[in-house]
């Protein structure tokens, strides 16, 4: 690494993390409607906990208690020719018991027609008004040999009444050579159901009209795509139908096309796109525009390293940016637009270390101060002094926008040679995101002032904006800053650094345009990086 006298620059490639490089793959849904969870339906917990021989309560509202072993009990009568009781000893009950209900349904079934053997009988009488149809064997696996028992005992056995055993046997005598699966709702009677045809057509339909990725959301839903704003799902059903009647073909209905919209596609319907980066529309080469976007894709992937990095307690992660100016008063009269007003400024700072994850607020009125670097940096001390992050052994990742009177210049700089001076942190690391895709954790904290804003009718002074900012969220930290102001533009003079334009190679340090990555790790000297 290359130095040059005063405050020493050096050039070099990117930083690792912003190369240009393709989007992370990120956990998404893949459609636009909830999922229906099945497991959760109070039917299925009943059916499950029925299997287990658990304790439920039924659809009729009845309490079903929990089924138990016979461990001690006798199984059948005393006179019980097979003397089953004296058979099966307690552990063999219990290894049958808790076997039997680790099964499902399906499997019980399979298991109890394993057990059963049926026969013709031997004898009949001749005088009897009904004949026994079969005989019915009952044996059951101890893990050493196979015992026969007794009806009432192999009941007793699985906790099973006499309509499970005759459900059993009837399948027998019918001549299966096994259960018979449940066969609830595997009925092929649907008139009205979609052939795979029909359905792979709607898929075609929706498939064909173009889509666009957001903005923004796409580092957290990846697969969310947005239609043109002028469509809905009525105008494209339309659209669909008369396609269908062009060839002759019947259409589904508007309710199982909607359905197939929603469950089997992630996609909505986009409204005019706004704060979108000025390059992208500007820039007519594809390769250019795809370079560009990488660049934007991977600070978003290395600010995501950063905050796991912070969490782990290997750094403080901060983003810090100021918020659109608030009027004071906010009225709802109409007049009040045309009239001068008081604005209110915020510094936004996010921080995440370790567990913790914090909201700063930072406010003062336009008579107070400017928004430039001496009211940015003030903040920033004043963040410094309260939020309980600084350590001479710690490191500081700081995000912020390129907007040079705030974020990068020559002042601000120098105030993080003032900070590793008063040893607050051991190493600073200052990056930018791609301009234009500067989405950071302090816009998340502004989007939900905001929102809280909007709900107040109206705001009549700063004590009441600061209440409603503390309310937004539930960590959030409101302090005004002042009476606080330092002077950060007198900082190069005080600490005797002079401003530089070339580096060591003599190569033009483009500051504002180029550079992308600031790290200050001890006083008098930083790198940076394009």
């Amino acid at each position: 690494m290359n130095w040059c006298d005063e405050c020493h620059y050096a050039s070099g490639e990117c930083p690792d993390g912003l190369l240009p490089s393709e989007p992370a793959v990120h956990g998404s849904k893949i459609s636009r409607k909830r999922k229906r969870d099945e497991v959760s339906w109070r039917r299925n917990q009943v059916k499950r906990a029925r299997e287990a021989g658990l304790e439920y309560v039924n659809y009729r509202g009845k309490k079903i208690g929990e089924k138990t072993p016979r461990l001690e009990e006798t199984l059948c009568r005393d006179k019980c020719r097979y003397r089953c009781s004296q058979k099966i000893s307690s552990a063999e009950r219990n290894k049958l018991f808790s076997e039997y209900y680790s099964l499902t349904s399906t499997a019980q079934d399979a298991y109890l027609f394993g057990c059963i053997a049926t026969q013709e009988p031997r004898l009949s009488l001749n005088t009897a008004s009904s004949h026994r149809d079969v005989t019915a064997h009952y044996m059951v696996n101890t893990g050493k040999e196979k015992v026969r028992v007794c009806k009432v005992a192999f009941q007793n056995l699985h906790s099973i009444t006499s309509s499970k055993v005759r459900h059993i046997i009837a399948q027998s005598k019918n001549g299966q050579t096994s259960a018979r699966c449940s066969r609830r709702g595997k009925h092929s009677n649907r008139p009205n159901r979609i052939s795979h045809e029909q359905r792979e057509r709607v898929h075609n339909h929706i498939q064909a009209f173009p889509c666009e990725s957001s903005h923004y959301s796409r580092t957290k839903n990846a697969s969310r795509k947005y239609l043109a704003p002028t469509l809905t799902t009525n105008l494209m059903y339309k659209d669909y139908v008369k396609k269908c009647l062009a060839d002759n073909i019947d259409p589904v209905s508007s309710a199982a096309y909607r359905s197939i919209f929603t469950s089997e596609f992630n996609l909505g319907f986009g409204t005019p796109r706004s704060d979108t980066c000025s390059r992208c529309e500007m820039i007519c080469e594809a390769e250019a525009l795809k370079i560009h976007q990488q660049m934007a894709s991977a600070a978003f992937e290395q600010q995501k390293l950063d905050r796991q990095e912070a969490r782990s307690g290997g750094c403080v992660f901060i983003t810090f940016d100021l918020e659109k100016t608030l009027p004071l008063p906010k009225l709802s009269v109409g007049e009040a637009f045309y009239l001068r007003q008081l604005w209110l400024y915020n510094t936004g700072i996010h921080v995440i270390h370790r567990k913790r994850e914090h909201a700063y607020f930072h406010i003062w009125t336009e008579n107070e101060g400017r928004r430039g670097v001496n009211e940015v940096g003030s903040s920033l001390l004043n963040f410094f002094d309260i939020a309980n992050v600084c350590g001479a052994d710690q490191k500081l990742i700081a995000w912020s926008d390129s907007c040079s009177g705030q974020n990068k210049n020559f002042g601000l700089i120098c105030f993080w040679q003032y900070i590793i001076l008063s040893q607050r942190f051991r190493c600073i690391e200052h990056k930018f995101p791609e301009p234009g895709h500067t989405y950071l954790d302090s816009d998340r904290d502004f989007g939900k002032v905001e929102v809280a804003v909007k709900r107040r009718e109206c705001v009549y002074t700063v004590d009441e904006y600061q209440q409603i900012m503390a309310n937004s969220q539930s960590k959030a930290t409101v302090t005004r800053v002042g009476d606080k102001m330092v002077n950060i533009g007198s900082l190069p003079a005080l600490l005797g650094f002079k401003k530089q334009t070339v580096d060591v190679n003599r190569n033009q340090i483009q500051l504002r345009d180029k550079v992308r990555w600031i790290c200050v790790t001890e006083f008098g000297r930083y790198q940076y990086k394009h």
